[in-house]
């Protein structure tokens, strides 16, 4: 009796297997390979970072596909500024996907708060948002004519519930829901791809003043998103296209020494004995790594658990504690009912493939600070040169400025003086180079997330 508990397996001495290939898949993504997606939107896409977590998604759970994102949002902008900078800013992309999410100042939120509701006011309000329902209507038929697919994003809230200090300008969240309300709409209309941000939000928003009521998934001005609203924001994304789940998963049966099922993935050099399994296991995919200023966020939704599935399954173990080593490094150890309900690696930040995919990670967000440098160059030429002829040159933005100090001094009374122009007037040289170094990212980004093979060692922990 000494002997057998001794022995965590009830299997022959030894048991090799040849290749075992994976299942077939039923991987799922919005995106082909060779897509273009374009972001469009207002300063919460424009500095906001959902579209890059659902980028850093594509790219660690789909290596294989090659698509290029850019961002076409714009501080301060709207439905009505999308159609009118779409000619240089938004049709240049090409875009093979067109993600849209307006709203935020299509409202008009300073019509709104502790004032009198007058007939007029009232008036004024539902013409504003007939105004973004035509907007909205035109912007994304010209995508489609063009050849883009659509997302429509419905709006993020605006936090008229936080317990601080900003003021409130009540009836902002309404606005926005009927902005959502017509998006949906739109999105029937024109077979358009739904994205709903803003129902959720309201929810999760509410679950989590509940427990405090001064914390939000949004910041203090009760307009933009947190890292963490952010990430909440890149998951109801996933979830509206339902989006693959599982990384990689392996199902192996102890008492037989069978690798029973493999997903997204390659077991080769199956081997077992007395006390130990060994196996190399070559995935299509690699885990999605969480950031450090997005983790709260998995307190609020269940992101780990339905999209960054990387499952371990050992059934049939004797009971007792198991080292999982891979690459000859230990990973940790499981308890043997841990094993066969399945452990998802993907929560441990120690194996190879999540320092990997922390290397993706810092490509990514390097990649992120290059397109907002990018993006300065396109906010600049929009609100203060949005009337001259695209492209537009240094030249042609300095003749332009000199004119206008001629007839009205700048807000900070010369044009040395004034810090957005002098930054512009750094950046615009470079923003061929910018472009380049864009691209080289993105493919350095791409090659950092190729799957490499591991090999795996599950043994008796005594």
């Amino acid at each position: 009796m000494l002997k057998k508990r001794l022995l965590p397996f009830v299997l022959c001495t030894c048991f090799a297997s040849a290749s075992i290939p994976s299942t077939a898949s039923t991987a799922s993504t919005p995106f082909q390979s060779g897509d273009r997606w374009t972001a469009v939107g207002d300063s919460i896409t424009h500095g906001g970072q959902y579209y890059v977590w659902v980028y850093l998604y594509q790219v660690t759970r789909f290596p294989e596909l090659t698509v290029e994102v850019s961002n076409s949002g714009i501080s301060g902008s709207d439905a009505h500024g999308a159609l009118k900078r779409y000619d240089w800013d938004i049709q240049p992309q090409q875009p093979t996907v067109a993600s849209i999410m307006l709203g935020m100042n299509d409202v008009r939120r300073e019509i709104y708060g502790d004032m009198p509701e007058t007939p007029q006011l009232l008036d004024q309000r539902l013409y504003i948002l007939e105004g973004y329902r035509s907007f909205m209507t035109k912007l994304v038929k010209r995508l489609q004519q063009d050849g883009s697919r659509i997302f429509l994003i419905t709006p993020s809230i605006y936090d008229e519930t936080a317990k601080h200090a900003t003021e409130v300008l009540t009836g902002v969240n309404d606005a926005l829901g009927a902005c959502a309300a017509f998006a949906a709409e739109l999105a029937k209309e024109t077979n358009a791809t739904l994205v709903d941000l803003h129902g959720p939000m309201t929810e999760i928003n509410a679950q989590i003043q509940a427990k405090d009521p001064a914390a939000s998934l949004i910041k203090t001005d009760r307009v933009h998103p947190t890292p963490p609203g952010n990430f909440v924001m890149a998951y109801l994304f996933l979830k509206s296209v339902e989006a693959e789940g599982t990384v990689t998963s392996i199902h192996i049966d102890a008492p037989t020494a069978k690798v029973i099922e493999v997903t997204n993935a390659t077991v080769e050099d199956f081997s077992a004995g007395k006390d130990t399994i060994n196996f190399t296991l070559k995935a299509n995919a690699i885990p999605f790594p969480v950031g450090k200023a997005q983790a709260p966020a998995l307190e609020w939704v269940p992101f780990q658990e339905e999209f960054n599935r990387e499952i371990l399954q050992v059934t049939g173990l004797t009971s007792g504690e198991y080292q999982l080593s891979i690459d000859g490094q230990v990973i940790r150890s499981f308890r043997s009912e841990e094993l066969a309900q399945g452990v998802n690696l993907a929560l441990e930040t120690n194996t190879p493939q999540a320092m990997q995919s922390a290397k993706v990670l810092d490509l990514m967000e390097a990649w992120h600070q290059q397109v907002l440098e990018q993006r300065s160059i396109a906010s600049f030429e929009y609100w203060k040169l949005g009337d001259l002829p695209h492209p537009v040159s240094i030249q042609d933005a300095q003749q332009h400025f000199e004119a206008m100090a001629e007839v009205e001094p700048l807000s900070s009374s010369t044009i040395k003086e004034d810090k957005w122009f002098l930054r512009y007037l750094k950046i615009k040289p470079n923003e061929q180079a910018i472009a380049v170094k864009l691209n080289e990212m993105s493919s350095n980004i791409r090659s950092t997330a190729q799957p490499q093979a591991h090999a795996y060692n599950l043994k008796a922990a005594n």
